[in-house]
């Protein structure tokens, strides 16, 4: 699950898609050109300078916690993307 942006204007006009991929993992796809706009980086330097400020609460993102012993869990459960995975930290 997620989203894929396809962003930018490759050198070239034909570029292999793994359809299949993108279809079975259900992931919603967005276009833009808009790295080729005057400010590309202003949106990201928005998202951090917000996140400094304390005015955005991602830990909801959140969902699993692992040791570094548990490290091996951790990867199988993103590789299945099972019980409720949104994103995990592996604690070193």
């Amino acid at each position: 699950y997620g989203t894929l942006v396809l962003f930018g204007i490759p050198e070239e006009k034909e570029v292999t898609f793994d359809y299949m991929g993108a279809i079975s993992k259900q992931l919603n796809m967005v276009g833009t050109v808009s790295a080729t706009c005057e400010a590309p980086a202003r949106p990201i330097q928005q998202a951090v300078d917000l996140r400094a400020r304390g005015e955005t609460d991602l830990s909801w993102l959140i969902t699993h916690r692992f040791g570094f012993d548990e490290a091996p869990k951790g990867y199988e459960l993103y590789a299945n993307r099972e019980d409720g995975l949104i994103k995990l930290v592996l604690e070193i």
